[in-house]
């Protein structure tokens, strides 16, 4: 989508985006339509049977562990929303963006970044399942709510490289696009230890009769953590660069501390 987005922009063609978007949205909604057709309806499952019972304690501890986890999703979604905001500001207006070789120039638009962090997604995801298959055989592997640690210390280190870019001459100037290249490694990362991690701890916590809720609560996470991305992007334009990326950092940093801190309640409560 970024790249499609991307063909249409760069002709001066914005009508063209938003036909992109609704042909998409058509196409998936039938697709969703003739599956939801051809799929055989699933067994009704007992609920009374499949609820099980816990200890007021026990089921007190888990509840506090999933507001925490929703807590410090707030601090992901607002750095995860950078990628279609501030990333792209700064690609447009601070990033060399010609690519010379063979005697040809390439001029790369700020979508082409955007797909980027989409394909070190799928690059990166084989590579961590083998690295994380390698630790399990040696006895190594990382809990969940480590791994969202990880995620969110790689996400301060995305945001802090930024900050250097802009003190070697971002914040009023242009910079190598290896400085955004980087970033965005370093966010896909994050992006695969956080995003599907998330929601997965999320049910494997939540008490069996309150698990609507905390799925509730992680969207309203999510909508809380977009809402703070729009509003920090009202000081782009007012903060030099390296201090709003400075901010970004320390939010990450201090999720990171902060689940850290919570690491052993929160392993302690997981069910076996």
């Amino acid at each position: 989508s970024p790249l499609c987005a991307e063909w249409s922009r760069s002709r001066g063609h914005w009508p063209g985006v938003f036909r992109w978007a609704a042909g998409a949205m058509l196409l998936g909604t039938t697709l969703l339509s003739v599956a939801s057709l051809l799929a055989k309806p699933a067994a009704a499952a007992s609920t009374a049977a499949s609820v099980s019972i816990v200890e007021d304690g026990s089921e007190r501890r888990r509840w506090q562990a999933v507001r925490l986890i929703c807590a410090v999703a707030i601090v992901y979604w607002l750095t995860a929303q950078q990628a279609g905001s501030s990333l792209v500001l700064f690609a447009e207006q601070n990033t060399v963006r010609t690519l010379s070789g063979l005697n040809r120039s390439i001029i790369v638009g700020p979508g082409h970044f955007a797909s980027l962090h989409s394909l070190l997604v799928l690059v990166l995801l084989p590579l961590l399942l083998l690295g994380t298959a390698w630790l399990r055989r040696r006895g190594l592997d990382l809990s969940t709510p480590s791994k969202m640690a990880w995620g969110y210390i790689a996400t301060a280190a995305a945001f802090a490289l930024m900050g250097a870019a802009c003190l070697s001459g971002g914040d009023t100037a242009r910079v190598s696009a290896a400085w955004l290249t980087g970033c965005y490694i370093a966010l896909s990362l994050a992006e695969l230890l956080l995003a599907p991690l998330g929601l997965s701890l999320l049910t494997q916590l939540s008490p069996p009769q309150r698990t609507s809720q905390s799925v509730g609560l992680w969207f309203a996470s999510t909508a809380t953590g977009n809402l703070l991305a729009g509003i920090l992007g009202i000081f782009w334009g007012r903060w030099p660069h390296h201090r709003y990326f400075a901010i970004l950092t320390m939010l990450a940093l201090g999720a990171a501390i902060v689940l850290l801190a919570r690491l052993r309640r929160i392993v302690i409560v997981l069910p076996r």
